[in-house]
């Protein structure tokens, strides 16, 4: 699955680059910047929700 994603990445994400890249130069990088934003958002979000878990588990 990991060797999947990663062809797919390295397929579509060239493309888009060149397409956002096509419409204004620095949409790629917005993008970009956009992505990774919404990742560290999502991992903060994990973390927190794993150590309530954990929490609630540990107390009962």
């Amino acid at each position: 699955m990991n060797n999947a994603y990663m062809s797919l990445g390295n397929i579509f994400g060239p493309l888009l680059a060149g397409i956002l890249f096509d419409v204004h130069i620095h949409l790629p990088y917005l993008f970009g910047a956009l992505v990774l934003l919404t990742a560290h958002f999502v991992s903060v979000k994990w973390i927190e929700r794993k150590e309530t878990v954990t929490s609630i588990a540990m107390n009962e």
